[in-house]
């Protein structure tokens, strides 16, 4: 069975903008490049690229812990229109389809559009249990994990003049409930974006997770320290080659 993706918009104000990324449970995992249109505009309000697996865990019918697991291959649909904004202001992305799971993600905006700052501040994954699954009737045939009540999520990135910049990392997980998880791997998201191609535009200022940048610290102390090793070593050596200089000599002596 493959995969299918799909994303939904909503209009990205400055309160919240969401996406909802339909998929199946099955399929090979490859990069997905996915655009949220803004409906008013019709310029790209949300970009994310990444490699997208995960794992849900749910009970089956005899009581036992069972996890199935899910990719969402590159061959997903990239992009749609549709839009719901709701009358507080803030926007919300309904979406409906058969035998689909779905991943919403919400994110929000703090300060003004000129200099501040957006985060992602909520999402959920919702599943439909297929027949072969055997879940328990407490999922009534379908179940939404919700986030994880302790995990705050890393996804943040300022906005500089007007300009929002992405965020980056090598691997990134969100975990939700029921031990349940979804990994984006070369990650790239960027929100409340105003991007006329689906694409991120050339010297896009980059913001990287915490994970990527302790890794770029240690690179200069990994280096440094094989090359203090070395220089121990070559001084050794030649310590050592003085010494037994030294011996030969007395020797012929």
């Amino acid at each position: 069975m493959t995969s299918q993706g799909h994303a939904s918009s909503t209009f990205c104000g400055l309160a919240l903008c969401s996406f909802a990324l339909l998929f199946l449970c099955c399929g090979t995992a490859q990069s997905l490049m996915l655009g949220v249109r803004d409906h008013k505009q019709g310029n790209y309000c949300i970009l994310l690229e990444a490699n997208i697996t995960g794992s849900v865990q749910y009970t089956n019918e005899e009581n036992v812990s069972r996890s199935s697991n899910f990719t969402v291959p590159g061959s997903a649909p990239t992009e749609t229109s549709y839009t719901a904004v709701r009358p507080n202001g803030f926007n919300h992305t309904e979406l409906e389809a058969d035998h689909t799971w779905y991943l919403t993600l919400q994110f929000n905006s703090t300060g003004s559009m000129e200099q501040g700052s957006y985060s992602l501040s909520n999402y959920t994954l919702d599943v439909v249990f297929f027949e072969m699954q055997n879940a328990s009737s407490h999922y009534n045939g379908s179940h939404t994990y919700t986030k994880a009540p302790s995990f705050k999520p890393e996804w943040n990135a300022a906005v500089q003049q007007g300009q929002p910049n992405a965020f980056t990392c090598s691997q990134n997980g969100l975990h939700f409930v029921e031990k349940s998880s979804v990994t984006f791997q070369n990650l790239k998201v960027i929100a409340f974006a105003n991007e006329t191609k689906l694409e991120f535009k050339e010297g896009q200022i980059t913001e990287p997770c915490l994970l990527d940048v302790r890794t770029s610290d240690l690179i200069p102390i990994i280096v440094g320290a094989c090359l203090a090793g070395l220089v121990v070593i070559v001084l050794v050596a030649y310590l050592v080659g003085r010494a037994r200089a030294k011996r030969q000599g007395y020797t012929s002596v």
